[in-house]
């Protein structure tokens, strides 16, 4: 792939790149980052980085690799860069390089873009002589590129042949796009962008001008044409001086038409130059056209002579019918809003000097509203408008330049400019104009301009709709009046500031004040039912939407919500669905009433639905402030989170930064760690939950910063750092007080519980859970209720109180089938499925964790799929399946590793070395517990590190070594799991060490009895092998008789739990037994069974750990009793 630095023959001093002053460290071919892409060759290094061509792995396809310079790397200019990199992802045109991602591998931090096959357009002015034909494609391709990044605001600054791509089919590619300013100034001590094609201004100065890729793109094409470029000098002084004369640019005949543009592009100053690509495209355009034949002046001569006729005769001004004689200012129809299809108009607040709230703020929310009303015409409200003011810091009046801003963030062709001037008490002059941008092009044109006194001000404003509305040329219009005569307008805009406020009490007085004076105030009532509802008032806002609907007109905006409202409460949401929908076939345009359907989509888990309503608001409106963020979440929602990364959350970030919404920004920025949360990507998720905290602090939003300090703490807690997640929950807690939200409070105390129970802190994390249930079971959520339970239950398991750990999971079952939480369901059931396994109920297990195999599969359930699939190999090793299990679980433990999941790494990574010691795989099992190693000091789990140090213990004793038994050993703080198992070695060490006679014998039955301080019908397995181990010892002993009650208790135990690989060990100690009693016919027919299963264990291991197995089991009995092991002759004879 080519690229902007790959020229590796640059010279110290050369105008043509800035030297990299050492040679950079490249990676070796075959090696791969981020265990996703894989290198295959270097294909040059420049002032940003070295340049590889890679596979990606996962999508099995060529991508671009651009390493960043490690002089280039620092912790502030990577905020800068991946900020830049969020911005840049945004462009996506066909003649544009994609950047797709930015990773961190260790020390190397990289982008991956479109991999393009082919040469640079310098190569390729070097190969080639450029026609006119592709002189002209060439043109408008580079163009075409700029006008989208001109439109995005983004800058190339680096602009140059190299820079830009070619592939066989003469399609052009620019390449890193705002790489220089994502870098900084760190690439260069002068400047960012090469000498050669930088403006001299920036030479000079180092400041970006808005021109700075235009002036390079006239370079561009002066050296398609000539192969080379107007500059003689040898020094960056030299240079400037060339520059900053004016250069002469003639070209042969063919390109004449080129010469004016690139005059222009080139000029010394700034302002000589097009200011944009499309104005450089028409001096292309303009050059063209001059010569045009007479006949060509003629024709349009004679068409503006018609259409100055057409004027004159009065056609183009705006009608005055039904304006009740109101006086208009010969407005200009716009006859472009019936040739482009809908049109947008947004209502600017009021210019005007009075302070009166009614005037600037309640009025034009009427006259939005009233406005809205007009089916074919995309309204933009006042609120919006103002809103995206107030963000911008601009106040009324707004000069061109702001005007274009506005109609740019509000996607709006059209603006309403309505001012409003007092002429005397209590009367007002009203001009309204209606504003057209396009472009760069401004119009303005008046619509329409009336005095009326205060009391029939809201009224008159009426005429202002219908002229809008036959201003666009549409249908005749019924006016739909939001204020029935007398309504007081100060009263209105004092209760819109309230609810705005959230002064809902003080709202609510008022509105109740007016109503009782104006009942036939539809919209009033409509606004007192909300306030009922959301204040649990259900009666009362039934009554509020009755009468909304009794004095509103029908089919009318106002009728429709309180209809939709009502339906709501009903709990009847299909039927809210379809009453918005009614709306918006005759409101089609309307993005709020479009959004709201949206909102009841989602509620209704109509997802796919949803999408689809949110992506046809951004198809009309690519601004919308929150359309793109709600797309974003619906995604993530589906699963498809790789999506909302890629698409919808960069748009919504752009969206904030252009309205510099630093609200807005914040919660995007929070909806990019969830995604790469999800996606296992947690530094990134990091990353952009402290970016995100950072902009929520800003704007002293507290409910955001729980949220992002929350979210913190769960990824810290992912990651083994749990000191660090338990600091932000703290946080989080002691920043949520001042908000008195019980419901966060609980969810706080559910995660401090999460990660106390990570750490092996049950008792704590029981605390900790009961404080969030006792919360829960207070509020009106029975899925939160559900989740408490089912944690309190799981803690209770772990203390090993299966009582109350099955009422508790009963309850939570109920609470989850109650919501209709499938997943929910999923995760008790697999809960409650481990008490059956450890209680040796392995079919019924199995049963279970089969079935939430299947829901987990069908719901995408990532993490419940893999507890699924781990615990249904255990159970098939448990049963003597040697072969398959540890593969499964060694891929389980892969894919964790990728997800950056510790806790689960140090889980299943434990019972992977248990199967391999118990298989004699040493080898295997030293490289997994040296690979826990690191994982454990994070993981800091105290169950889980003392059955690590259990299990390389048990290791060095299966391999020969003698064990020092501890005494009095404590278990406070672990599970029954991790003490039992403790034991169970401390036995093994015992029994193996052939020294009953010098005390271990009183030894081994003193731990024997440890056992019983634990619920062991709760751990059948573990009472299992502490019975075989007993066995052993008997026999060691030469106690027939208490051998033979532990072989009772065996056989009792052995028909509950069923097939069990270790069950060759109890056929073994029954063939000792009669070999002890002399009843040798048995011993040998007993042998002979512990044999064949034996046999069908070792049988599927390799040769290696045959014997290490088998070595193993010379242990379990001492030599010179063997004469009573029939078991161990018939081993050894086969051997």
């Amino acid at each position: 792939m080519g690229h902007d630095d790959l020229d590796q023959n640059t010279k110290s001093g050369s105008l043509k790149e800035t030297q990299i002053l050492s040679k950079p460290a490249t990676l070796e071919t075959d090696s791969v980052l981020v265990g996703r892409f894989k290198i295959q060759s270097l294909q040059g290094c420049g002032r940003f980085g070295c340049v590889y061509k890679a596979t990606d792995l996962q999508l099995d396809s060529n991508v671009a690799i651009k390493v960043l310079h490690q002089h280039l790397v620092s912790e502030a200019s990577l905020r800068v860069f991946k900020n830049e990199i969020l911005t840049l992802r945004q462009l996506s045109h066909p003649n544009i390089v994609r950047v797709h991602e930015y990773y961190e591998d260790e020390h190397i931090h990289f982008i991956t873009m479109d991999w393009i096959q082919g040469d640079t357009l310098k190569d390729w002015i070097e190969q080639h002589t450029v026609t006119e034909e592709t002189l002209n494609d060439f043109t408008g391709q580079i163009l075409s590129a700029l006008e989208v990044t001109e439109s995005k605001a983004i800058s190339h600054k680096d602009l140059k042949p190299e820079n830009i791509l070619i592939d066989n089919n003469q399609h052009l590619y620019i390449a890193d796009f705002g790489i220089a300013s994502a870098v900084g100034d760190k690439a260069s001590a002068v400047i960012t962008g090469t000498p050669l094609y930088s403006p001299p201004e920036y030479l000079e100065s180092g400041k970006s001008v808005a021109s700075i890729d235009i002036y390079a793109f006239g370079l561009i094409l002066y050296e398609l044409i000539t192969k080379k470029l107007p500059y003689h000098a040898q020094t960056q002084e030299e240079l400037i001086k060339e520059k900053l004369s004016s250069q002469k640019v003639k070209f042969e005949k063919r390109f004449t038409r080129y010469e004016k543009l690139v005059q222009r592009c080139i000029a010394p100053l700034a302002d000589s130059r097009p200011k944009t690509a499309s104005e450089a495209r028409k001096l292309i355009d303009a050059s063209q056209d001059k010569g045009m034949s007479r006949q060509s002046k003629l024709t349009a001569i004679s068409v503006a002579t018609v259409l100055l006729a057409l004027i004159a005769s009065g056609l183009y001004f705006f009608r005055a019918d039904n304006l009740g004689g109101k006086k208009l200012i010969g407005a200009k129809q716009l006859i472009e809003a019936q040739q482009e299809g809908v049109q947008s108009l947004a209502v600017l607040p009021f210019d005007t000097k009075s302070a009166e709230a009614w005037l600037i703020d309640g009025l034009p929310h009427l006259l939005s509203d009233e406005l809205s009303q007009i089916s074919d015409l995309r309204i933009v409200g006042y609120e919006r408008s103002r809103e995206t003011m107030d963000l911008l810091g601009y106040q009324t009046p707004l000069d061109e330049q702001k005007l274009k801003v506005i109609s740019d963030l509000t996607q709006s062709t059209y603006l309403l400019n309505t001012k409003l001037v007092p002429i005397g008490p209590n009367r007002y002059q009203v001009n309204a104009e209606l504003i057209r941008v396009a472009g760069n092009t401004v119009e303005t044109s008046d619509i329409i301009q009336f005095q009326s006194n205060k009391e029939s001000l809201a009224q008159e404003f009426s005429s202002l709709v219908v002229a809008v509305n036959e201003q666009f040329g549409l249908e005749s219009l019924d006016t739909e009046l939001y204020l029935p005569q007398g309504v007081h307008l100060e009263t209105i805009s004092e209760v819109e500031v309230l609810l705005k406020n959230g002064e809902d009490a003080r709202a609510k007085e008022l509105l109740e004040k007016l109503l009782n004076s104006e009942a036939e105030y539809s919209k009033g009532w409509l606004l007192l039912g909300q306030l009922e509802a959301s204040i649990g008032s259900i009666l009362e806002a039934e009554s509020a939407f009755q009468k909304a609907v009794e004095t509103s007109p029908q089919n009318s905006l106002v009728r429709n919500q309180a209809q939709a409202e009502l339906q709501l409460l009903a709990g009847d949401i299909d039927s809210a669905i379809e009453t918005y929908r009614s709306i918006l076939q005759r409101l089609p345009n309307n993005s709020d009433i479009r959004l709201e359907l949206a909102q009841l989509l989602i509620q209704q888990q109509s997802l796919e639905t949803a999408k689809q309503e949110l992506i046809t608001v951004v198809e009309s409106d690519e601004n919308h402030p929150i359309a793109w963020y709600e797309l974003s979440k619906v995604a993530i929602w589906q699963g498809e989170t790789q999506e909302a990364v890629d698409n919808y959350l960069v748009k919504a970030l752009v969206t904030a930064k252009k309205l510099k919404n630093t609200q807005l920004q914040g919660d995007v920025l929070n909806a990019f760690g969830v995604a790469h949360h999800r996606l296992g990507q947690l530094d990134l998720a990091l990353d952009y939950y402290k970016q995100g905290l950072t902009d929520r602090k800003k704007v002293n939003d507290s409910r955001g910063i729980v949220t992002s300090l929350s979210n913190l703490a769960s990824v810290y807690a992912v990651k083994g750092e749990y000191q660090q997640a338990e600091q932000n929950l703290l946080q989080a807690l002691e920043t949520n007080k001042s908000r008195n939200d019980a419901v966060k409070q609980a969810d706080l105390f559910n995660e401090l519980g999460v990660i106390a129970e990570e750490q092996g802190l049950y008792s704590k994390a029981l605390e900790h859970f009961q404080s969030s249930l006792s919360i829960r079971m207070k509020l009106d959520d029975d899925w939160l209720k559900a989740e408490s339970l089912n944690n309190v239950a799981y803690i209770f398991f772990l203390l090993s109180d299966e009582e109350q750990a099955t009422i508790y999971w009963e309850q939570a079952k109920a609470y989850y089938e109650k919501v209709d939480d499938p997943v929910g369901v999923v995760r008790v059931n697999e809960n409650m499925a481990q008490l059956e396994l450890q209680k040796g109920n392995w079919q019924s297990a199995y049963r279970m964790y089969q079935s939430a195999l299947e829901k987990s599969e069908e719901l995408n359930l990532t993490e419940e799929t893999i507890v699924a699939q781990a615990y249904l190999a255990k159970i098939a090793f448990l049963q003597g399946n040697f072969e398959q299990p540890p593969l499964q679980l060694n891929d389980i433990k892969t894919e964790l590793k990728d997800r950056q999941d510790v806790r689960g790494q140090v889980e299943f990574g434990l019972w992977l070395t248990d199967w391999s010691i118990s298989t004699g795989a040493y080898q295997q099992a030293e490289s997994i517990l040296a690979e826990l190693m690191p994982l454990m000091e994070q993981e800091k789990n105290r169950s889980q590190q003392l059955i690590y140090n259990t299990l390389a213990s048990r290791l060095s004793l299966y391999q020969g070594d003698d064990l020092p038994i501890a005494s009095n050993q404590e278990f406070e703080q672990v599970t029954s799991k991790a003490a039992l198992e403790s034991l169970v070695l401390q036995l093994e060490a015992l029994l193996f060490s052939n020294t009953m006679q010098e005390g271990a014998s009183d030894k081994f039955l003193v731990v024997s009895q440890e056992f019983d301080q634990y619920d062991l019908d709760l751990h059948r397995y573990f009472l299992l092998r502490k019975l075989i181990l007993l066995g052993y010892y008997h026999a060691q002993s030469g106690d027939d008789e208490a051998l033979k009650t532990v072989l009772d208790q065996l056989t009792m135990l052995k028909r509950g739990v069923g097939t069990y690989w270790r069950n060759y060990q109890i056929e073994r100690l029954e063939s000792i037994y009669y070999g002890m009693i002399k009843n040798s016919e048995k011993a040998r027919e007993s042998a002979l069974k512990a044999l064949k299963s034996f046999t069908e264990l070792k049988q599927q291991l390799p040769e290696q750990q045959q014997q290490h197995i088998i070595s193993l089991q010379g242990r379990y009995f001492s030599a010179d009793q063997s004469k009573d092991d029939f078991f161990m002759e018939q081993v050894n004879d086969k051997e």
